[in-house]
């Protein structure tokens, strides 16, 4: 819950590479009292091998959830993911409160090969203020794992991180500019160092057709990326089909 930094790294088969940048914004939702979403999947495992997939049908997997409108309040949930080598259970819980809402997940792992463990989230989002240019949004977030909290058939676990812990705040300025501001702290477990990221993002719509967006971030991460940075896009709708768009980083 709240704003999510995603990265993606696309490589092809002649090397080529690309990598593509943004922030995703996911909001929980309760459902109205007595509606009910639900989806369940069930096949087997099938893998490319040598450009074509791989069925193997002595390999088993499914995984489903459901989510449901107790009242006006309250909506409750739960899901599952399971296969041979292990299987993940889990349940939710949203609530409206006059703080916001309140959303809490928890999940139990079990994995023959990696053991055992746990997960829980609690996260908290708040939005108030005019929907005529001043509109805010407040959002934060603590999620645990522990030390084998796994996927199913996951053949080593790497939770570097105990506890992780965020906060965002969004505004409106007038009809066509906002600004956001996120950050994220990491508590390493055991001899892991500690990690923080923060994010500020500017973005502005031109008019109808065109938009700017101004991004500075900050990361100090012991993998990956660590120091400052600013990014600056504009995207320009060309038609009902096509846009351009320009970036710098």
């Amino acid at each position: 819950q709240g704003t999510n930094d995603v990265q993606f790294i696309i490589e092809d088969d002649a090397g080529g590479r690309e990598v593509i940048r943004f922030t995703e914004f996911f909001e929980r939702t309760l459902l109205a009292p007595g509606l009910t979403e639900f989806a369940v999947h069930a096949g087997v495992l099938a893998p490319f091998d040598g450009g074509a997939r791989n069925y193997q049908f002595g390999e088993p997997a499914a995984s489903g959830w459901a989510r449901r409108g107790i009242n006006s309040h309250v909506t409750l949930g739960g899901n599952f993911n399971v296969r041979k080598s292990g299987a993940v259970a889990g349940a939710e819980a949203v609530l409206a409160t006059s703080f916001g809402t309140l959303g809490v997940d928890a999940a139990f792992s079990i994995n023959d090969v990696v053991g055992n463990g746990m997960a829980i989230n609690i996260g908290l989002q708040r939005s108030f203020g005019s929907l005529s240019g001043r509109a805010k949004s407040v959002s934060a977030s603590a999620e645990y794992r522990s030390a084998n909290f796994s996927n199913p058939g996951a053949l080593i676990v790497d939770n570097r991180f105990s506890w992780i812990g965020s906060v965002a705040y969004s505004q409106s300025i007038g009809e066509r500019q906002y600004v956001a501001l996120s950050g994220t702290y990491l508590l390493g477990r055991g001899a892991n160092a500690n990690e923080q990221s923060a994010r500020l993002t500017y973005g502005l719509s031109v008019n109808p057709r065109t938009s700017v967006l101004v991004e500075g971030s900050y990361e100090n991460r012991t993998q990956g990326q660590n120091g400052w940075g600013v990014r600056a896009g504009l995207v320009m709708r060309l038609g009902r089909r096509s846009s351009a768009s320009a970036e710098v980083d």
